[in-house]
């Protein structure tokens, strides 16, 4: 450690009250960096001198405990991008894994997610009541393509619709 990191160490202490050693002193006079120092620490020194109640071991203890708390909301957001990262990576790893899009009507949109997504309702109906259904479906002029269905299934072709459906 040279001399000057001795006494840039020391400046604290000298002006909270200490007095410098002759060879402190003798460096000081010849050094103008350090001499430029010195006067910086003196005078901030001076700043709270006339601030009643005012402890410097607070002051740095708050403003040390602002640091890590915004270090740690730092943390708290690059941890939740990391997983949201991750949640995206995972998506793409299902969808080409599995052929089609991720997502809870398989990547299909309008009436064949629409029929995704009812078909647990769809599982508590008997024969007759689906076929009513389709009926129904069959009879709708409302420009949705599940008009399109035929209205007589056999079973080998109701279970070539579900499976397809169901993926």
């Amino acid at each position: 450690m040279t001399v000057c990191e001795q006494l840039s160490d020391r400046m604290p202490a000298i002006a909270a009250g200490e007095q410098w050693t002759a060879a402190e002193a003798a460096h000081l006079a010849g050094c103008a960096d350090c001499a430029a120092e010195w006067a910086v620490v003196a005078a901030t020194h001076q700043l709270g001198a006339d601030l009643p109640g005012l402890n410097a071991h607070h002051v740095a203890e708050r403003v040390l405990g602002r640091l890590r708390a915004e270090r740690a909301a730092v943390r708290a957001r690059r941890r939740g991008l990391t997983f949201a990262g991750l949640a995206a990576a995972a998506a793409i790893a299902v969808a080409v894994w599995t052929g089609r899009p991720a997502g809870p009507a398989g990547g299909r949109t309008g009436a064949a997610a629409a029929a995704d997504l009812s078909l647990v309702e769809l599982d508590s109906l008997r024969a007759p009541e689906l076929e009513a259904l389709l009926h129904s479906m069959d009879r709708t002029d409302d420009g949705d393509p599940l008009h399109a269905v035929p209205s007589v299934l056999d079973d080998g072709e109701l279970d070539r619709v579900l499976e397809a459906l169901e993926g």
